[in-house]
């Protein structure tokens, strides 16, 4: 790949001044680019205009040298012109705040693509054409927030992979694995076409999925509208302040109690863990298979039920994820932080009664876990909406018990 992909940047700094391209004057820009006058925003090394016929005008590092700062990911035309057409927008819909490309995050050392700021606090709006894994997605996110910036995430449109279907309202969208995130929290899905496409240039289209919509493809409507006909969109942009996240809708460790600013004393570890599982899945105890509540031997690690803790560990790690991975380990650390543990220092026996889960959904068909030691990692390979049918109480466990004794034996 070309490295050059690698180094191009729409805004730049001269003298600790931000020149943005397509708000000054080319002219101006060329005779400081000729001086060898403008900086990266990111690393500082030197950097030069590009402003031919062919490509979106932008600035790259001379030739041979790399950009050094950690946030710079492969441009396009699609990336550059969507920045441009996203800031251009925000500075017409919000005319008395501070819109800045490209703009380095001080205390997170993040660049985001496009920073607005003013009496309303900070919010960002990231342009994201390029793959990115949950767990990269999930940093960056966080980041944002904790630094007090409320962040929007728009895709490229060249990431909207649409399938068609007989029912003339619905559309399948097959999912990557950013995709799939954003759908599992609750986050909007909102692609921009900012070059050519069947929708039109320069319009904005959200994927509405249905909720029992499976991830790989979800099935959903399609609104779609010029992106600067359209008003800057605040309700959607506090999708995180109502977004059902386990880090901020509950806190179920009882080692937190204590400090909670106003405790609810008829709050019960137990009917915390079923508050969320409604606010976040809208599931009721009332509405559970039978499936849960199966006895394991370490069944003293959790301060609630093992009909709540089965409960909440399927439907964060296994529900609508068929064909993801379980890993054991994540489960494990998620437990810790988000469950209610009778005894949070015993981490063996925390573990024992997730592994012993994990070999209740093997048994069931959900999981299919490797018969080598390294069983913490299992492929999911149905849920209970998608199993052909889910065995018996005894059958599961029977099955579970006989497969411990086998891993033992080994």
């Amino acid at each position: 790949m070309n490295s050059n992909l690698f180094q191009s940047l729409l805004s730049t700094s001269h003298n600790e001044r931000r020149i943005t391209i397509g708000l000054e004057d080319l002219t101006d820009i060329r005779r400081l680019s000729d001086a060898k006058a403008l900086t990266c925003p990111g690393c500082g090394q030197v950097v030069t205009l590009k402003a031919g016929t062919l490509k979106i005008h932008h600035f790259a590092h001379l030739a041979g040298k790399i950009c050094t700062n950690p946030q710079t990911e492969p441009e396009t035309p699609e990336h550059r012109y969507g920045k441009l057409l996203i800031a251009a927008w925000m500075r017409e819909k919000l005319p008395e705040a501070e819109v800045v490309l490209e703009a380095l995050i001080s205390e997170t050392g993040q660049r985001a693509d496009i920073l607005a700021q003013g009496d309303f606090g900070r919010v960002v709006i990231e342009y994201q054409c390029a793959n990115l894994s949950e767990k990269e997605w999930r940093r960056r996110h966080y980041l944002y927030r904790e630094c007090g910036i409320r962040d929007l995430w728009i895709l490229g449109g060249s990431r909207m992979n649409l399938i068609e279907i007989k029912k003339a309202s619905q559309r399948l969208l097959r999912t990557a694995e950013l995709e799939r995130t954003l759908f599992r929290i609750g986050a909007p899905l909102l692609f921009l076409h900012s070059l050519d496409s069947d929708f039109g240039d320069e319009t904005l289209v959200r994927f509405r999925p249905e909720s029992n919509s499976q991830p790989l493809k979800l099935q959903g409507k399609l609104t779609y509208r010029r992106l600067l006909d359209l008003e800057f969109p605040w309700k959607i942009f506090d999708w995180s302040e109502r977004e059902s996240d386990e880090t901020h809708v509950v806190n179920m460790d009882i080692r937190h109690r204590s400090a909670a600013k106003e405790p609810d004393p008829g709050l019960s570890a137990e009917s915390r863990v079923w508050d969320w599982l409604a606010s976040r899945y809208h599931i009721s105890q009332d509405m559970l298979a039978d499936f849960f509540g199966l006895e394991v031997e370490a069944m003293m690690a959790f301060a609630c039920t093992n009909r709540a803790w089965q409960a909440a560990i399927y439907y964060r790690f296994v529900y609508q994820r068929v064909g993801e991975r379980w890993w054991l380990s994540e489960v494990e650390n998620w437990a810790r932080a988000h469950l209610p543990l009778a005894r949070p220092q015993n981490l063996k026996q925390i573990k024992s009664a997730l592994t012993e889960f994990q070999e209740i959904l093997g048994a069931s068909g959900m999981l299919s876990i490797p018969r080598s030691q390294g069983r913490g990692n299992a492929e999911i390979l149905a849920d209970i909406t998608t199993l052909s049918a889910l065995p018996s109480r005894e059958d599961i466990e029977r099955l579970a018990r006989f497969r411990q004794t086998l891993r033992r034996e080994r």
